[in-house]
């Protein structure tokens, strides 16, 4: 998709009105000068969730999400970032560059037009394994094996089933089709061998195309049912166009009926998703051989509020639930059930044997994940030692420790509390200790990097009082100041702020917030501006809070050019130490006194 224009996504955004965006699906009432509502991203019974018109941005305090009107569309409708940008663009007339128009910049160019012939070589390879497959005599194991396994020709010519024959020439089809050796390669449909020979990098196998949720082929998997391969299962490397910690397979066909029933399936293997879509369970997904990921979440996010994961009902079905709470907790908006298999059988075998109905009363009869692990966690406890009480309080406090949402939390404090016969209080302090973070290796990759060293308070506190009244930047000391500045962070947020100012567009405060890639800092900054802007009812408290901005801004800045003068005098006496020469030690010294009294007239101007 194409790059869309700076100047045109800040021409979207000036002129969409982020409370009747957000008022379409969520009930606002005016407080002050924001407006407050219940949050669409989690269940909560008190309204914590606000929309400042003024900031273009939203804040739930009870969940943390947040963000300006793009965000707002992304998380809500479960679009991409350019289709919200150009849905919300089409509402208020701004005209953007077609999608298939290329960015200016070479090296957005190149990368796209190769994303393009990976997507144009996986699609011949599915057009011509899914010949060989129903039209070609070499396809008859494969044909074979699908009729064993109960899937019947109509879903798998859906899900664009293929064969990859023993010996097939599928390089040589795909160079006659124009698609070059490297890009054949880079895609993983072809490989090397020691002698440098190349050769079809799946062969004898069934193969089932991987999409992404607009139904390009990423990549395939593929299942060996002729030849003697030591692989039963083969996939696709991981490519430009494929990351198998951010794909789900199935997510294509299953999305429309995601987001209709609010619940998404996940199971572990491609067959398992194409059984449960034969027998009329079409919500059903697989992760792409890895456990589930943050992104994975963030992904279903878009779609569902309810997650079914299903696991076997065996010890590495328990230890599996384990893993996967450590990320589904990073994902407030979705709430995670653990459907229990009976033990030695998977999604596939159980609705061929029992049915589509057993199956769903399997996931009627799901327990929230929390609780599965609370239970397991006290499995152990038979109610007698203190020793045995204070083991098993600390095998659940890593679990508690995690769920973000107030209430949720409570709730479960006061179960397990009541499990231990211990004070509800006495269980919340020992909950509060700090946690060691599990390495979550699955999905360590995907988190927001943690937040670096806190910003010096002077530097936060200017940024700050900028977000709150950014006509403030026109102060001529503010622009001076970035000079002052340490942190990379309020210096990238100040540059920002200044250089729209200087464009003559009014100061986007959520636009800002967005490119501050520190998400604890980010939203603390969003939560305060949420604060302050429910706090006033009247011009006349606004009026005044100006004023007290005003005032503290001049003496934080203030105290940033002192800071910054005593940093100067250090360097300058660490320059001056290093200088053999008296003369030129002397003309350094007078430079920068010269600098000096230059500043300090400015900052008496």
């Amino acid at each position: 998709m194409a790059q869309i224009p700076e100047d045109k996504i800040a021409e979207v955004r000036d002129r969409l009105d982020i409370v009747e965006v957000i008022g379409r699906s969520v009930a606002l009432r005016k407080v002050g000068r924001s407006w407050k509502g219940s949050c669409p991203f989690h269940h909560e019974k008190t309204p914590s969730f606000h929309v400042d018109p003024v900031r273009n941005l939203y804040h739930c305090f009870g969940c943390q999400a947040g963000g300006d009107v793009f965000r707002f569309v992304m998380e809500r409708e479960g679009k991409t970032f350019p289709e919200a940008v150009r849905m919300l663009a089409a509402e208020v007339g701004v005209n953007l560059p077609p999608p298939g128009r290329i960015s200016s910049d070479p090296q957005a160019e190149a990368k796209h037009r190769r994303r393009e012939s990976l997507l144009h070589a996986n699609e011949k390879a599915a057009e011509s394994f899914e010949n060989w497959l129903f039209r070609d005599a070499s396809g008859k194991a494969g044909r074979e094996h699908l009729k064993a396994r109960g899937i019947g020709s109509e879903v798998a010519r859906s899900f664009g089933l293929g064969f990859a024959p023993l010996r097939n020439d599928l390089g040589r089809r795909l160079v006659r089709a124009s698609v070059s050796e490297s890009v054949l390669q880079e895609a993983g449909l072809i490989a090397r061998g020691q002698r440098e020979e190349t050769y079809e990098r799946f062969r004898g196998r069934l193969m089932v195309p991987i999409r992404d949720p607009d139904g390009r082929v990423l990549a395939f998997g593929a299942r060996i049912v002729e030849g003697d391969h030591p692989a039963k299962y083969l996939n696709s490397p991981e490519t430009p166009l494929y990351r198998k910690s951010a794909t789900l397979f199935g997510l294509d066909r299953a999305r429309a009926s995601i987001r209709r029933s609010g619940a998404a399936v996940v199971v572990e293997g491609y067959f398992d998703v194409i059984a449960l879509a034969q027998a009329g369970i079409d919500n059903a997904v697989a992760t792409c051989g890895t456990a589930l990921t943050l992104e994975h979440c963030r992904l279903l996010a878009r779609h569902a509020k309810d997650v079914y994961l299903v696991f076997d009902g065996d010890e590495a079905g328990s230890e599996a639930a384990a893993r996967t709470h450590d990320v589904v907790t990073e994902v407030p908006a979705l709430t995670a059930w653990v459907v229990s298999l009976p033990e030695g059988e998977d999604p596939d075998s159980f609705v061929r044997e029992q049915g589509a109905d057993a199956f769903r009363t399997l996931c009627g009869k799901a327990q929230p994940l929390v609780q599965v692990l609370v239970d397991r966690a006290l499995g152990g406890f038979g109610g007698g030692t203190v020793e045995a009480r204070v083991r098993a309080a600390e095998r659940v406090r890593p679990i508690l420790a995690r769920v973000r949402d107030p209430m949720t939390h409570r709730l479960y404090l006061e179960k397990v509390a009541d499990r231990l016969g211990l004070d509800e209080k006495v269980l919340a302090d020992h909950l509060r200790k700090p946690v060691k973070k599990v390495d979550t290796r699955s999905s360590r990759s995907m988190m927001e990097a943690p937040s670096s060293d806190p910003m010096p308070a002077d530097e936060e506190a200017l940024c700050m009082l900028l977000l709150e009244k950014p006509d403030l930047l026109e102060e001529p000391l503010v622009e001076e100041s970035v000079s002052n500045l340490a942190d990379e962070r309020s210096i990238e947020l100040l540059t920002c702020l200044l250089a729209r100012r200087r464009e003559g567009g009014q100061v986007d405060v959520g636009e800002a917030l967005e490119k501050i890639e520190d998400m604890k800092l980010r939203s603390r900054w969003r939560a305060h501006l949420a604060r302050v802007g429910a706090g006033f009812s009247c011009e006349s408290a606004m009026d005044e809070r100006a004023d007290d901005i005003a005032r503290k801004l001049r003496l934080v800045l203030a105290r940033l050019e002192r800071l910054a003068e005593a940093r100067r005098r250090e360097s300058l006496a660490r320059r001056t130490a290093e200088i053999t020469d008296p003369v030129e030690r002397a003309r350094m010294i007078q430079a920068e006194k010269q600098r000096t009294a230059s500043r300090y007239a400015r900052s008496q101007s």
